[in-house]
């Protein structure tokens, strides 16, 4: 299917030199009051736009999908508007947008999403491939919907807004410059893509050391890590701190006997876990990331809706 430039509503990018492409965000959708928007990146941030503004170009991505390989179990298209100062970058700026506003996603829904995939679309042509995507399989053998990343409110998404502007001001792919902050979001994003659950637990607290302890090594990291997370989340809520402290405490045994080399006894931990969570069915594999992720995520969501400097 060919795209017609002359029925969209914005001028082709051979008049006004704006790069532009389609991206997939998946397991993710808009829902709720929003359910019939698409999200578009352009130079000033996101917009939310009606589907039919974009309906020939989302028409013809939908079609090469079906083509050419089965869509995921729920996704999202992402229009990406860029006008570009040094064209011989454009490709890699434009998806990183993607990869910023899939972080983004991440802190504020606190779960998984990956961009699939981003596609190149011109005045003639059908989309041509960035790089090829794929299809995230999960580790569970399905995507519940639980666990789909959603948004479904217009404050929600002013709410995705801020915290991606707050990642673009960081420019988190420019891996030349550190801070504690950027130390922390290039872990959890490692957190993300990493399937094995030892080295998962070890990248959160990765994250959460560089942003609760002193730049120099310093004694008791443990409970400094622990403790400070928990005040920082629940400065005014006694019970809801002292649970966070002890996850993170019973947490870190299991990532410093991974890391020194000692044999992780997944029957001890599961067993301290359960009784902890009052669960006797609490799952060391799954549940405890995802609950560490939730942790994570809402210590970035914090740090990135304040002027708190880290």
């Amino acid at each position: 299917m060919l795209i017609k430039w002359e029925e969209l509503e914005y001028p082709s990018p051979i008049e006004d030199e704006a790069f532009k492409s389609i991206s997939i965000i998946s397991p993710f959708r808009l829902g709720g009051t929003i359910f019939d928007h698409t999200i578009k990146i352009t130079d000033n941030g996101l917009e939310l736009v009606p589907h039919t503004e974009e309906e020939v170009i989302l028409s013809a991505f939908y079609s090469y999908l079906k083509t050419t390989r089965q869509l995921p179990h729920d996704n999202r298209l992402v229009l990406n508007h860029f006008h570009a100062s040094r064209k011989e970058k454009w490709g890699f700026e434009l998806t990183e947008r993607v990869d910023i506003l899939t972080t983004a996603i991440r802190i504020l829904t606190a779960k998984k999403c990956f961009h699939e995939g981003s596609f190149q679309y011109n005045d003639t042509a059908q989309p041509s491939i960035f790089y090829k995507p794929f299809i995230y399989k999960d580790l569970r053998m399905g995507i519940l919907d639980k666990d789909i990343s959603t948004i479904d409110t217009e404050s929600d998404f002013e709410t995705l807004k801020l915290v991606y502007g707050k990642l673009i001001s960081l420019n988190i792919y420019k891996y030349g410059d550190f801070s504690k902050l950027l130390n922390a979001i290039r872990f959890y994003n490692r957190f993300h893509s990493e399937k094995w659950f030892l080295q998962r637990i070890v990248n959160i607290f990765v994250s959460l050391e560089s942003l609760f302890t002193a730049s120099k090594p310093e004694s008791e990291v443990t409970f400094k890590t622990a403790i400070r997370t928990a005040y920082f989340l629940y400065p005014n809520d006694p019970t809801e701190r002292n649970k966070v402290f002890k996850l993170l405490k019973i947490s870190y045994d299991i990532r410093s006997s991974f890391l020194h080399g000692s044999k992780v006894d997944e029957s001890k931990f599961t067993e301290k876990l359960q009784k902890f969570k009052e669960n006797p069915k609490y799952s060391l594999w799954f549940d405890l990331p995802d609950e560490l992720n939730q942790i994570l995520s809402q210590v970035l969501l914090k740090i990135c809706l304040s002027d708190d400097n880290f």
